[in-house]
């Protein structure tokens, strides 16, 4: 497999190209001519907040944090 140094790198368009891009007329297509349907197929049924978090607590030392992580939380 090979890569180019310029991988990653944007190709700009230039100034002569821009302006022609201007001139030329952008056709209109309407969806229900190409025939895709445009109703939702997604329903929302409600929307509610996450719960809210309980306060967190402080430990003062190193040795209380194992404890209770040990203990309360059942982590270690």
């Amino acid at each position: 497999m090979t890569c180019d140094l310029r991988l990653n790198e944007p190709r700009y368009a230039s100034l002569p190209n821009i302006m022609k891009a201007k001139k030329k007329p952008i056709e209109q297509i309407n969806a229900s001519d190409l025939g895709i349907d445009t109703n939702p197929r997604i329903e929302q049924i409600k929307v509610e907040e996450p719960p809210k978090r309980k306060a967190g607590i402080k430990v003062a030392s190193v040795e209380e944090l194992v404890q209770k992580l040990k203990n309360e939380a059942k982590v270690i």
